[in-house]
């Protein structure tokens, strides 16, 4: 257990490559999540021309489908992930979909924590999951 939480903290410091080697981060962080009993599957994640965001900018979406993809495995157990990028009128749109467990509905409890929704809006713009 201490491994484990050391590891996590380790891996939440660690250093996130942006600028011209980004897309390389982007790819190794979403290809780790994916394994015998997980497809990943992205798309244009190689059509985004990933040196135009900004240090910070490149932060917030690592640290963002990270937190997404820790989810899918460690709560939603998803077979299948989709991950989209699009860049429309200069705005990188990210969408992300899995297979995973949702809402029990006849209990109304959410089976996936999720904290997102608030616009961050120091990367010039809102940034919405």
């Amino acid at each position: 257990h201490i491994y484990q939480t050391t590891r996590e903290i380790s891996h939440q410091n660690a250093t996130i490559r942006t600028g011209m080697v980004f897309k390389d981060e982007l790819s190794t962080l979403i290809s780790s999540y994916q394994h015998q009993n997980t497809s990943i599957i992205t798309k244009g994640i190689h059509t985004i021309d990933w040196s135009k965001l900004d240090d910070i900018s490149c932060v917030v979406v690592h640290r963002s489908l990270k937190e997404l993809l820790v989810n899918m495995k460690k709560h939603a157990k998803a077979s299948l992930v989709s991950i989209q990028f699009e860049n429309q009128k200069n705005k990188l749109l990210i969408f992300y979909t899995d297979n995973g467990m949702g809402i029990d509905q006849k209990k109304n409890i959410w089976h996936r924590p999720y904290e997102y929704g608030k616009p961050y809006s120091f990367i010039r713009g809102p940034f919405y999951l």
